[in-house]
């Protein structure tokens, strides 16, 4: 049961974020989305057992957009 929820919530944000990067008009909005679709690529990868990618997810990709 928890997983199907984390796995949910894990799609809603990356679904919800890359629509919203899609759509924005600010730039800085549109990094904060990514960010979030990030998250959310990062929880799906937990989700299926993938933890080092969804720990490298987080550290090298979501990393850079912070630093960028």
């Amino acid at each position: 049961m928890f997983e199907n929820i984390l796995f949910l919530s894990s799609a809603l944000l990356a679904l919800a974020g890359a629509l919203g990067v899609v759509f924005t008009k600010n730039l800085m909005h549109a990094c904060v989305l990514l960010l979030a679709t990030l998250f959310g690529v990062s929880g799906l990868y937990a989700v299926i057992g993938a933890d080092f990618l969804a720990a490298s997810q987080l550290v090298i990709y979501a990393g850079g957009v912070i630093i960028l």
